[in-house]
């Protein structure tokens, strides 16, 4: 897995296919058009997506492009990147303060209440 962001990288072959793929999911809905960032496996991914819809790309946005991560851009991402953040338990939830996970706080006690 290499880190891409703002550098424009081809889409490659596991991009086609994700986005073959995903043509499946989203023909369960409808859609009114499609827009894609002007980098060209973005725009390589809105084209395979929109023709399976049997849709065309109304618009490259440039302003929709990809967060830039500097000289990290291109570069082996690592098995650091891959582990969950600190905050998250080993359940993969992700953790408040006090270890509490999202969604499953309980009410809080009075203090003395069994």
């Amino acid at each position: 897995m290499r880190i891409q962001g703002l550098s424009d990288i081809p889409l490659n072959d596991t991009g086609r296919a994700q986005a073959a793929d995903a043509v499946g999911h989203l023909a369960r809905y409808d859609w009114d058009f499609i827009v894609s960032s002007t980098l060209s496996r973005a725009a390589e991914t809105a084209d395979l997506i929109a023709d399976g819809l049997g849709l065309t790309v109304t618009r490259r946005i440039p302003q929709i492009v990809e967060r830039n991560y500097g000289p990290a851009e291109g570069l082996s991402a690592g098995p650091e990147t891959r582990r969950p953040p600190r905050r998250w338990g080993p359940d993969r939830q992700r953790r408040l303060p006090r270890g509490r996970a999202r969604g499953g706080c309980r009410r809080a006690r009075p203090p003395g209440a069994a």
